[in-house]
């Protein structure tokens, strides 16, 4: 793993675990490391899920939501958790009502910071 999370290349959990099944593939008897990629990269992401929707929520975090919204404020959620699985989770947690809009990848967190100055109308430098 720490060769394939150092080889500069990107580093989303679908690229990490395609390269690491390519790597392990032939020593493991599998013939197809796309698909075991695919299937590792899947089984990480319900774990996550999972992890995700059970932990505690930070001390604060749901009032400090709520105050910022009733004081007008524009809420945006920019993650590089990939979109289907960040709405689960929002949903799951109770929180998709406490954002204008969450965004996940793809595209990337740059593209998504960028769609997100233009909906709140700020220039870059604001």
């Amino acid at each position: 793993m720490r060769q394939v999370r150092g080889d500069g290349l990107p580093q989303d959990r679908y690229s990490v675990f395609r390269r690491f099944a390519g790597l392990l593939a032939e020593s493991n008897g599998r013939d197809d490391p796309e698909a075991w990629g695919a299937e590792l990269a899947a089984r990480y992401s319900d774990l996550c899920e999972e992890r995700i929707c059970a932990c505690r929520e930070c001390e604060g975090a749901g009032t400090l939501l709520t105050r910022l919204r009733e004081e007008g404020y524009l809420v945006y959620l920019n993650s590089a958790t990939p979109a289907e699985a960040l709405q689960s989770i929002l949903e799951r947690r109770g929180l998709a009502g406490r954002f204008d809009a969450a965004h996940g990848i793809p595209p990337s967190k740059e593209e998504n910071l960028r769609c997100i100055l233009a909906a709140a109308r700020v220039a870059p430098e604001e």
